[in-house]
C-alpha cells in the first residue's frame, strides 16, 4: 500500500509540476507546501525563498484579506478569475488573474 501511496504522490506532483499555469499552495497555517517553476518564474521568487514559509512574510504586501489563498482556507469557497495585485520580498509589483481552489482531503480542508 505504502508503494503505491508514493508512486501516486510522484505522479500527482509531475503533473503539477507540468502545468503550464502557476500553482502555489499553502497548508491551512498558511505556509507553502507545494510551488511550481511556472509560479515561481512570474513571482520573480525561487522556489527556496518560498518553500516552507509563511505566504505572508514572503509576499507582505498580502494580508488574510486581500490574499485569495487566505480568504480560501478561511472559507472554504473557491475564488475564480479574481484581479490580484502584490509585492514580493524584494519589492517586485505582480500583477495576477487567480483562480484559488479549496482542496479537501477525506472531507477536510
Amino acid at each position: 500500500m505504502q508503494i503505491q501511496e508514493n508512486i501516486t504522490k510522484e505522479i500527482m506532483e509531475a503533473i503539477l509540476k507540468a502545468v503550464d499555469e502557476g500553482i502555489h499552495v499553502i497548508d491551512m497555517k498558511g505556509n507553502t507546501i507545494f510551488y511550481n517553476k511556472v509560479a515561481s518564474s512570474h513571482d520573480g521568487m525561487t522556489s527556496k525563498e518560498v518553500l516552507g514559509k509563511p505566504l505572508l512574510e514572503v509576499f507582505p504586501s498580502l494580508t488574510e484579506k486581500t490574499s485569495t489563498l487566505l480568504q480560501v482556507i478561511r472559507t472554504g469557497q473557491p475564488i475564480f478569475h479574481q484581479n490580484q495585485k502584490y509585492r514580493n520580498i524584494h519589492g517586485v509589483t505582480i500583477d495576477t488573474v487567480n483562480t484559488t481552489l479549496p482542496i479537501f482531503v477525506q472531507e477536510k480542508l
